[in-house]
């Protein structure tokens, strides 16, 4: 059956529970905000990285080894994964108003490359990295216009028409995408892949 590798492939990598507990922290800070007043640009900033972040762990079964013995074409099952996790993230940001729909989707894509770099680069445990420490400063430190390079710095912070963060944000999409689909995690020792997360 051509779809009966989904529902393996969605089990093997915690998919369910990663959208289950993206879904509940956007449900919580949601709460929390809307007893305090409308959500501002630094807390959808801070909900959509955290959201994009449980994204990583998803990247990467418990053995990798096994995986790629195994005859079926990676690179696009990896970036539709990783497509599709950040789609979903926007769609739910995007309904519930947490931004502009075209910002939210922009940032859960930008979002989405960082958690693939950090996964083709320091593997899948700790692939959400990249993503974190460019949310953190963004959220810490709030600034919207300026110069160019400003504005690619804190690109999630800028307003939808803002061409430099849509430029940074379709390269870091571009490549975390081809990257994660490419190479996929580092190589991991059967012992190490053993250890908990």
């Amino acid at each position: 059956m051509i779809t009966g590798w989904i529902p393996l492939y969605v089990r093997s990598r915690g998919v369910l529970l990663a959208l289950l507990a993206a879904l509940a922290v956007i449900a919580g800070i949601w709460l929390l905000a809307a007893e305090h007043g409308a959500i501002d640009e630094r807390l959808a900033v801070i909900t959509t990285g955290a959201a994009m972040m449980l994204a990583g762990p998803t990247l990467g079964t418990f053995d990798q080894a096994l995986e790629s013995t195994a005859a079926m074409p990676w690179p696009p099952r990896r970036a539709l994964h990783l497509i599709l996790f950040a789609l979903l993230i926007a769609a739910v940001l995007a309904g519930i108003g947490y931004a502009p729909g075209w910002v939210v989707l922009r940032n859960c894509l930008g979002l989405a490359g960082l958690v693939g770099i950090g996964a083709a680069l320091v593997g899948v445990r700790y692939g959400w990295v990249p993503a974190l420490l460019w949310t953190a400063p963004q959220a810490l430190f709030h600034s919207q216009g300026g110069p160019v390079p400003q504005q690619v710095l804190f690109w999630l912070d800028q307003p939808a028409a803002s061409t430099a963060a849509i430029v940074t944000a379709a390269v870091l999409f571009g490549l975390g995408v081809s990257f994660y689909a490419r190479r996929g995690g580092p190589p991991v020792s059967a012992a190490e892949s053993a250890l908990p997360s």
